[in-house]
């Protein structure tokens, strides 16, 4: 979901493979978690992420009336039972402070991605879905990620396709920075009212994250995330 909504989802390309780690390390809740790189995704969750705690919306008339946090042991974090109207796409608007109560990342189901959809039901009900958070923020794991683009799953990938890809690893990155980073670039893409504008987003963006990489790992010149980016804004 990543605030991409059926944006993405429509262009799911992706056959990336997950990066190997040890599962025996416990997870580090609200790891640079905040309302910069906070979201809900659906999906399988990577070995490098492991669960921290559920967020329970209780729906009624159109409106969440209650939002419970727990954390991975069942314990209460935080409640509020004040109303509040849904909006179009709830759960990418979600409040990220709640998740980061206790984790970093949200994750529904694959099949209740549609979260709009089921929210917008008059009758009312609950919607449960886990927070999730990594074993351990790895920043050089990441830039490994970024700079690395995944297998292609199908030849003649567009440039936005192509981003699409790297999209679906790059929310899983460890660190809250490099999230941050790469979860502005999504939101901008998505939101670019024309091509034009995509273009321009793409291109400011590509700059940026070279800038910062190249800050962060003196041997990466150019990261695949900017080199897709740079592809985008050069395309018709």
């Amino acid at each position: 979901m990543k605030l991409l909504g059926g944006f993405l989802v429509a262009l799911a390309l992706v056959g990336c493979e997950e990066p190997a780690v040890s599962p025996s390390s416990p997870p580090l809740a609200n790891a640079g978690c905040d309302a910069s790189n906070a979201y809900v995704v659906s999906g399988k969750v990577p070995p490098t992420w492991a669960p921290a705690g559920k967020v329970t919306l209780s729906i009624a008339g159109h409106a969440i009336t209650g939002e419970d946090v727990v954390d991975a042991a069942g314990k209460t974090v935080a409640h509020d039972s004040k109303k509040t109207p849904l909006a179009r796409h709830a759960l990418d608007t979600f409040p990220a402070e709640w998740i980061c109560k206790v984790g970093a990342i949200g994750v529904v189901d694959e099949q209740e991605s549609s979260a709009d959809v089921e929210l917008a039901k008059p009758g009312g009900g609950k919607v449960v879905f886990d927070v999730v958070a990594p074993r351990a923020p790895d920043e050089a794991s990441d830039l490994a990620v970024m700079c690395h683009e995944p297998p292609p799953a199908a030849p003649d990938l567009t440039p936005l396709q192509r981003f699409v890809a790297m999209h679906y690893v790059a929310q899983w990155l460890t660190t809250g920075h490099y999230r941050a980073l790469t979860h502005a670039v999504d939101v901008a893409i998505a939101n670019a009212p024309t091509k034009e504008a995509r273009r321009n987003v793409a291109r400011a963006a590509a700059e940026k994250i070279d800038a910062d990489v190249r800050a962060h790992a003196h041997d990466e010149a150019s990261c695949a995330y900017s080199t897709i980016l740079r592809a985008i804004a050069s395309a018709p």
